[in-house]
């Protein structure tokens, strides 16, 4: 496989990934406390799928691996900011 399909494939996983409610939910806080948090997370996912399918690991692990890579610094959103976001049922 080329550079150019492994970045592509890697942008559909993150793409795909981000059709999850939940994942989209987080990103989504993560963005509003800070897009350079945000970019670097997304940054990190992309990179980590490019590794994945150069190492030809299966399609399964590689979202395991992407949603792991895009969730990797919600540790740093303060706790303020997430209950901020929390909805009633929560």
């Amino acid at each position: 496989m080329t550079r150019k399909e492994d970045e592509d494939k890697a942008r559909l996983v993150i793409d795909r990934m981000l059709l999850d409610d939940e994942i989209r939910k987080c990103m989504h806080i993560i963005k509003d406390y800070s897009k350079s948090l945000f970019h670097h997370c997304c940054n990190v996912a992309f990179i980590a799928a490019q590794i994945c399918y150069d190492a030809g690991y299966p399609d399964c692990l590689i979202e395991d691996i992407v949603v792991g890579a895009l969730l990797h610094d919600i540790g740093t959103v303060s706790y303020t900011h997430l209950r901020a976001h929390e909805t009633p049922e929560h």
